[in-house]
């Protein structure tokens, strides 16, 4: 009976030891599970701290993007072609025409940008992308004093103000460009619904002249939907005037010089798309010299 108690006793001992390391290694288990997952969690929160701080930093830039002024951004690339010396001013009574029925007229000096054509209109022919870019071209070798131009405006975007209304692409006829790369030209918003005089600075900002930006919604002129509008614009020393299929819309008086080349300014969306449709589309293009 002794001999059969000592051997319980000593079984007992074991399974006690047993369990006892069992149970240590349980808990050391559960807790470097818990150590482990401290670390992890500190480490989440690191990175979420980093993505939220990312986050506030890209709405904010995007808070910029939507509420920035409606002026269009400056382009200060150097033109990458030189025009040729100034001509004389074209005689009373010349005229310019391009319907670019058969390609572009050789004429035309893109001065900085990728024009060229689509869908039998003269347009922006790059890769578009989300940011906004500005493009050039003038008519060279032709000075005009007091002039005509008359134009055909294919509708710049279907896209409705509920987008951000810079992201629609902007366009204008360029008046009077000079050498310095500054003109006095006819802004096109359609993001605005509105047409404006303006004057465009050497690094290519444009400034809207004062009292002269018309609103289609008052005007009676839509350049959003319609198929098409037939812009002109009369220049009379410092006065000039615009008239949307007809009808005289604008005016305004701008000091500066009375002669210059003539050309389109065109301005991308921000939206990614095909150029036909993102870009200013311009047909019918004639310029006349008037008394």
């Amino acid at each position: 009976m002794k001999l059969n108690e000592s051997r319980a006793i000593i079984i007992a001992a074991v399974i006690t030891s047993i369990a006892a390391i069992f149970a240590a290694v349980i808990t050391g288990w559960f807790a470097l599970q818990a150590i482990t997952g401290e670390r992890q969690a500190q480490a989440t929160s690191i990175v979420l701290a980093q993505a939220a701080t990312e986050s506030i930093s890209t709405q904010t830039s995007l808070q910029r993007t939507v509420t920035a002024p409606s002026s269009t951004p400056p382009n200060t690339r150097t033109p990458i072609v030189t025009l040729t010396s100034t001509p004389s001013i074209q005689p009373i009574g010349s005229v310019f025409t391009d319907d670019f029925d058969k390609g572009i007229n050789s004429a035309w000096k893109v001065l900085y940008g990728d024009l060229g054509m689509a869908n039998g209109q003269y347009t922006v022919v790059s890769a578009f992308n989300n940011h906004q870019t500005n493009h050039i071209a003038i008519l060279d070798g032709y000075y005009w004093g007091n002039l005509r131009i008359k134009v055909t405006l294919s509708p710049l975007s279907s896209y409705s103000c509920n987008f951000p209304c810079r992201a629609v692409a902007h366009g204008a006829i360029i008046i009077r460009y000079q050498p310095d790369n500054s003109a006095i030209g006819l802004l096109i918003l359609p993001g605005q619904r509105s047409i404006a005089f303006g004057t465009l600075d050497s690094n290519g900002g444009w400034a809207i002249h004062s009292g002269s930006e018309i609103s289609g919604n008052d005007a009676g002129f839509d350049l959003q939907n319609i198929s098409s509008n037939e812009i002109t614009v009369e220049a009379q020393g410092e006065n000039y005037f615009a008239y949307i299929n007809g009808r005289q819309v604008s005016s305004a008086t701008i000091s500066g010089s009375t002669s210059g080349r003539v050309g389109l300014w065109f301005q991308t969306s921000e939206l990614t798309g095909t150029a036909g449709f993102f870009a200013p589309r311009f047909d019918n293009f004639i310029v006349e010299s008037l008394p």
